[in-house]
């Protein structure tokens, strides 16, 4: 069986950037990049991906999202 590759962003382009760059630092979000690999995702659920087609998005990153909602009290309807 091939390594599971997940789909790569690559560089944020030069909007991105500006953007990143006027917003206001968030110190939770900061530790929680610091000190939180969410790495352990991709491990975790690399047995119920398969190598073959296209790369699936990084479970580590679907975490995040999970993550974020729930920090900033997203609750998205119909």
């Amino acid at each position: 069986m091939g390594k599971i590759r997940f789909k790569d962003f690559g560089q944020l382009d030069f909007w991105s950037e500006q953007i990143f760059k006027e917003m206001p630092p968030d110190t939770f979000l900061d530790a929680v990049d610091k000190n939180i690999d969410f790495i352990f995702a991709d491990t975790i659920c690399e047995p119920f991906y398969s190598h073959l087609g296209q790369h699936a998005y990084a479970p580590s990153m679907i975490l995040k999202i999970h993550f974020l909602h729930a920090y900033f009290n997203c609750h998205f309807s119909n």
